[in-house]
């Protein structure tokens, strides 16, 4: 039976902040753009603890939560921390999957010690935080899906160890909120129903509520009764684009200041292209009017770009070719069909556009 560790920084992009400034371990904090039609990166467990989360609109939780102090992300600050984690990873093993910036799935199964896992684990949990100042939750079990499950059980500093003889007693009372993979929605429908719990779900007998999820029915019964995949896929991740977007404190119509946006967006992209040492071939933006319909346009090209510049011209363009009246709330701009600037090959001097 398979070793299989998810391990998980907990409110990561807060808790890099608060290591350059310790005072926001003190008060409810959030990682966000300062305006309050703004998304939420991250919220501390302080804030939590008000009903600020991660997705919430600023706004929204300003009025729960007055007190609530707010940071401008720093991307790049973010993935240098990130990185220096998956290499303390790689260093146990190399069956790692990286799930996100924060996250890893690791195939232990030839480090862990018979008998002994909590205490590994434990220790390489202290050794995170000693040598990268990072607290994490981590999870054990013999399948991806439940060591993700025990991973989220108890956060922060969590550790957790799902077991044939022990899954069902730990996860079957929990809210079926908690289950990995479900919607809003999807739990919304099953609590009309009746289904409350993770035992409710697996005890399911309803054919209107089965057919309801369709062919996912089987997998998901198969992941909670313990039975899905534990295989931890050692590819290197690869992202498929990158993206920013921002919103504006006010429902805009000047252009000028539409452009601006869009430059201060080329540039942040800039910014990890180079990071990355990437280039991209394609170039979609998106835009939101103040009546809430999202308005999307991309080209692709046959020489990839990573100047703000190119991003920047190319995004305007296909701004300009929207011929969105309305007022604006929402613009952003996402790369993608990436490649690394090494295996670039010299092309001839044809026009860039290819088709939009």
């Amino acid at each position: 039976m398979k070793k299989i560790v998810h391990i998980d920084l907990n409110a990561f992009f807060i808790q890099v902040e608060s290591l350059l400034n310790p005072e926001l371990n003190k008060v409810p904090a959030v990682v966000a753009y300062n305006s309050n039609r703004s998304v939420i990166s991250t919220s501390n467990y302080i804030a939590r603890k008000y009903g600020v989360t991660s997705g919430q609109p600023l706004g929204i939780a300003k009025s729960i939560c007055p007190s609530l102090v707010v940071v401008n992300p720093k991307y790049h600050l973010y993935v240098d921390y990130s990185k220096k984690f998956m290499n303390y990873l790689a260093s146990k093993t190399k069956l790692i999957e990286v799930g996100s910036i924060d996250e890893a799935y690791l195939d232990l199964t030839s480090y862990l010690i018979d008998n002994k896992e909590k205490e590994m684990l434990f220790d390489m949990q202290m050794e995170i935080y000693r040598k990268l100042n990072l607290k994490c939750s981590i999870g054990y079990s013999y399948t991806r899906f439940f060591a993700k499950m025990a991973s989220d059980y108890k956060k922060p500093l969590g550790l957790t160890i799902i077991t044939q003889d022990n899954y069902s007693k730990i996860l079957y009372p929990l809210s079926i909120n908690k289950v990995y993979g479900l919607g809003k929605k999807t739990c919304q429908y099953l609590e009309e129903y009746g289904i409350k719990t993770i035992e409710d779900l697996v005890n399911l007998k309803d054919k209107k509520i089965i057919s309801y999820f369709g062919s996912r029915y089987n997998d998901l019964i198969s992941c909670l009764t313990g039975h899905s995949s534990d295989i931890v896929s050692n590819e290197k991740y690869v992202a498929k684009s990158i993206s920013t977007e921002r919103t504006f404190s006010i429902d805009e119509e000047d252009f000028e200041i539409i452009s601006k946006m869009f430059d201060s967006c080329s540039s942040e992209l800039e910014r990890q292209l180079k990071k990355k040492n990437e280039l991209a071939y394609g170039v979609t933006i998106k835009v939101r009017t103040n009546d809430f319909k999202t308005y999307t346009k991309k080209i692709l090209l046959n020489k990839p770009i990573s100047s703000s510049q190119l991003i920047y011209i190319y995004s305007l363009d296909l701004f300009e070719e929207l011929k969105i009246n309305l007022p604006i709330r929402l613009i952003g701009i996402k790369l993608d069909k990436l490649i690394n600037n090494n295996d670039i090959l010299e092309n001839t001097d044809e026009e860039n556009i290819l088709f939009k």
